[in-house]
């Protein structure tokens, strides 16, 4: 199956986790069988195949749906090839075929807002991945404090602050925001009026202070119209 990469996301330090838009314009993820984790030397930077906007062949995939996780196909790593790089244009425009206005057209009512935050509750809700439309007055991101990524976002139904995880805006040890990276990010957000976000919805895990483990939202990854693939970032 043949994907144009969409979501590229950090993991733990050495892993990371794809995903993209088949030919059906719907989002596939690919996983490997019994919980292995896709390496980081997958990705461009480090020699490997997969970036934002390539297209990536995975060979044969077999598809292995968990609520909300309908999008996980099952992959041999070995099969993993670069197909051909999208240019911004063509990228833009597949990103909009699948774009939606709003939080809860992605994820339907079961998303809900927990503090500053959103989830899911395990097990719940169709989709765990999504492209949302938005315009650059609506959002703004910065590295914290904590040297995270975050993005502050107002969106119809929710007014949020949440985890970054587009793995080009962190440093090569998955730990630290890019400061200087997410800078030219956010200047460059403010000449962009559109902009479409890759969301998902985190495998579940209990944040400290809940009662139960939830499917926790976050910001994959960071479009721009006047840039779409991102190339001030390379």
């Amino acid at each position: 199956m043949e994907l144009c990469i969409n979501h590229l996301t950090r993991m733990d330090p050495g892993y990371i986790c794809v995903a993209g838009i088949g030919s059906a314009q719907q989002h596939v993820r690919p996983v490997l069988p019994e919980g292995q984790r896709l390496p980081r030397r997958l990705f461009a930077d480090d020699g490997g195949p997969v970036q934002v906007g390539h297209f990536v062949e995975f060979g044969d995939m077999r598809h292995v749906p968990q609520a909300p996780e309908t999008e996980d196909n099952e992959f041999v790593l070995d099969n993993v090839a670069h197909v051909r790089s999208a240019d911004a244009g063509e990228f833009w425009e597949l990103l909009q075929d699948c774009a939606q206005q709003s939080l809860s057209e992605i994820f339907g009512d079961e998303l809900g807002q927990h503090g500053r935050g959103s989830a899911l509750n395990r097990g719940h809700g169709s989709v765990s991945l999504g492209c949302l439309r938005t315009d650059n007055s609506l959002i703004d991101i910065y590295v914290d404090n904590y040297s995270k990524v975050k993005l502050d976002l107002k969106d119809p139904d929710f007014d949020l602050r949440l985890s970054v995880t587009d793995l080009r805006l962190w440093e090569a040890n998955q730990k630290l925001g890019d400061v200087e990276k997410v800078a030219k990010l956010h200047r460059a957000l403010k000449k962009s009026p559109e902009v479409i976000l890759s969301v998902g919805v985190a495998r579940p895990w209990q944040k400290p202070g809940d009662s139960e483990e939830r499917h926790w939202l976050q910001i994959n990854n960071v479009h721009l119209k006047t840039d779409s693939i991102g190339s001030f970032l390379s």
